[in-house]
């Protein structure tokens, strides 16, 4: 960043330069000091097209971002105004195509700052085809209605003047350039307050300079000279506009972007490592315990009295049961960070689909002898995907139950919150610390601690109800305090509110 500052205070140095040059110039040869005038803007123009078409991915700004393109234009038309003016000998024999291609460049230029407005009203984004397109063919019809046709009102008569047409041209781009300045004022939010000094100082500067052209009489005159001072001024200060905006704030973003990809980087790279080691050894021990009960059965199934079978096939189902849940939450968190769920939300009872996902937990809350209380009127209708909402409800539950005392009772509730449905599942367990609570809201993959009666787990479980009430455009709430239980709270959509 400190080379484009650099080059910045290099390129205003350029410009008080130039500005002294040309008065300079102005004493001895005027249209030398006409040239270089326009020659200025015309560079800045250019330049800002060249900035504006480079950074076109960083610029937020629409409005910077269309005039930027459009200005290569008003360049082009300037262009052709300097070799148009009279002394300048590229067109014989015309004496009008200066003043004419000049009342085209302005009215190009104070239409298109207005026309930007478009896009900060719509909201839509800069079409640079387009653009380039329209004024292509805005400029080659001026061009040919000038040069070729010759139908183009005559803008200025030799010993006679401005005429009623070009008197008439500047206070009506005067007019529009008073409206672009409402307009600034109006869409002031989207610049900045330095931003819209720059931009706004630059139409003040191009209206007192369409006022100087407004009563020359003279193509030489100093009124004349004036006019062109302060169009270097109302470019220059465009240009920074253009700089602050296509420049500066695109290296910002450039490297804003870095640092969070990086930091995403280093995340993911954090949660994969977690989520090896816990197929490395959450589910490599399950399946060691199921191996080896196996193997004894197949060698030699008649090895043990019934009592110690009905034990192994006890700790047999609980290997499995766990070894189930752990590829469950696997394959449902996978599925999640691989953007592969496609979730249907639809008008759907919250009490029906808690009744579904609660069936296949009842031996593990007979297990620890924990009642479940379901309260809620089954008439309630929200907004969400049905399979989803009974992943997260059976991954809340599954906690609950883990985290509860043999003989407690977990809750679930549901309230009619009018524009939200909320879905509460409170326990009576060992709770957590506000730390824990905090991680658990932001971490991809949390460490498992040991349930009440020694349970195991993923760490998965939290990150899938976080993802899943995400997708279904819920919000959770967590209260909690140790010793006491934890109460997690859902908010989904009230079908009132689709």
């Amino acid at each position: 960043m400190n080379w484009v500052k650099k080059n910045n205070k290099l390129f205003s140095t350029f410009m008080y330069a130039a500005l002294l040059l040309s008065l300079y110039l102005m004493t001895s040869n005027y249209l030398l000091f006409h040239a270089y005038a326009e020659g200025f803007s015309i560079v800045i123009a250019v330049l800002m097209f060249v900035l504006t078409w480079n950074a076109r991915r960083y610029i937020d700004n629409e409005y910077l971002h269309f005039i930027g393109l459009a200005y290569l234009f008003v360049a082009h038309i300037d262009f052709l105004h300097i070799l148009g003016y009279t002394g300048m000998n590229v067109f014989a024999g015309y004496d009008y195509y200066a003043n004419q291609l000049w009342v085209l460049g302005r009215y190009m230029e104070s239409l298109t700052l207005l026309a930007g407005f478009y896009f900060l009203y719509t909201q839509k984004k800069c079409n640079n085809c387009l653009v380039l397109v329209v004024y292509t063919v805005i400029s080659a019809l001026g061009i040919l209605a000038i040069f070729i046709w010759k139908n183009f009102p005559v803008a200025f008569v030799v010993g006679v003047g401005q005429t009623p047409f070009k008197i008439i041209s500047e206070y009506i781009i005067m007019g529009i350039l008073a409206l672009v300045l409402l307009g600034l004022n109006r869409y002031k939010e989207y610049f900045g307050s330095r931003l819209w000094r720059f931009l706004s100082m630059s139409v003040v500067m191009t209206i007192i300079a369409e006022l100087f052209f407004t009563f020359y009489i003279d193509n030489y005159g100093i009124s004349n000279v004036m006019g062109h001072y302060f169009k270097i001024i109302s470019f220059y200060l465009i240009y920074k506009s253009i700089v602050e905006k296509g420049i500066r704030e695109p290296y910002d973003i450039i490297f804003r972007s870095l640092e969070n990809k990086r930091e995403q980087l280093a995340m993911a790279n954090e949660t994969k490592m977690k989520l090896f080691s816990i197929i490395g050894h959450d589910l490599r021990s399950p399946f060691n315990g199921l191996l080896g009960v196996v193997d004894i059965f197949s060698e030699n199934p008649n090895i043990f009295e019934p009592e110690e079978q009905e034990k192994l096939f006890s700790a047999l189902s609980e290997s499995t049961k766990e070894t189930y849940n752990l590829v469950n939450n696997l394959l449902e968190w996978a599925s999640v960070n691989m953007n592969k769920i496609k979730l249907e939300i639809t008008n759907i009872s919250p009490i029906s689909a808690i009744n579904s996902a609660v069936t296949g937990l009842k031996v593990i809350l007979d297990k620890k002898s924990l009642r479940l209380n379901i309260f809620g009127d089954p008439q309630l209708i929200m907004r969400a995907d049905t399979k989803s909402l009974e992943v997260i409800i059976r991954n809340l539950l599954s906690n609950a139950i883990k985290y509860s005392y043999t003989g407690s009772i977990i809750y679930i509730r549901v309230y009619d919150l009018q524009e939200e449905i909320s879905i509460q599942v409170e326990d009576q367990g060992q709770g957590m610390t506000p730390e824990q609570v905090e991680k658990l809201m932001v971490s991809e993959i949390n460490e498992s601690t040991p349930g009440t009666a020694n349970e195991k787990g993923t760490g998965l479980g939290f990150n899938i109800v976080r993802e899943f009430v995400d997708l279904n455009q819920g919000r959770m709430e967590i209260d909690s305090e140790v010793g006491r239980g934890t109460t997690v709270k859902l908010f989904f959509k009230s079908s009132h509110t689709a």
